[in-house]
């Protein structure tokens, strides 16, 4: 579960649909942000620079899909 220490600094995203996607190992991810692997539950960090979805550190073989929790976003 993701958790904030400062309120002012996350807000409810407009775009909820952006949050259901599944995303499997391999796959360019759009947004940089805190993923959930959808095997185990494992949270994870996939920063800008990554650019294909990693099988779980956890899981491993096993990961079906990550689905995106947290979008990080510049100001």
């Amino acid at each position: 579960m993701a958790l904030y220490g400062d309120k002012a600094n996350v807000k409810l995203s407009n775009q909820p649909t952006k949050y259901q996607r599944l995303w499997s190992p391999g796959d360019k991810p759009n947004d940089a942000g805190i993923y959930k692997c959808q095997t185990c539950g494992f949270e994870d960090l996939f920063n800008r620079a990554c650019d294909k979805v990693p099988p779980c550190s956890v899981c491993k073989e096993k990961t079906k899909n990550w689905k995106l929790l947290v979008r990080a976003e510049d100001n």
